[in-house]
This record gives structure tokens, sequence and C-alpha cells, in this order.
């Protein structure tokens, strides 16, 4: 629920690619899906992210 809250105040979600995430999450649109639920690769995409 928290992933549709925050897309619809336009908030870009970090999420992993697992379930059915990938059908609410545009990547690179609405947030971004990464492949692994690693600390670090979560970071990375928060910070890195252009």
């Amino acid at each position: 629920m928290s992933i549709l809250e925050a897309i619809a105040h336009g908030i870009p979600v970090v999420a992993p690619d697992v379930g059915g995430i990938s059908e609410i999450i545009n990547n690179g649109e609405d947030g971004y899906l990464i492949e692994t639920r690693d600390s670090k690769a979560f970071a990375e995409k928060c910070f890195f992210v252009v």
C-alpha cells in the first residue's frame, strides 16, 4: 500500500523487482526496480539516480 501512496503523491519509489511490484512501478518513470534486496543496491539507486 505504501508504494501506491508514494506514487499517488509523486514520490519515486525504490523497490525490489519481486511479486507484483513490477506491475505497479514503471521502472524509471514512477520509481526504480532493483534486482536484489541488497541494501547496497538500494542505496546506490537512491544516491546515483539522475
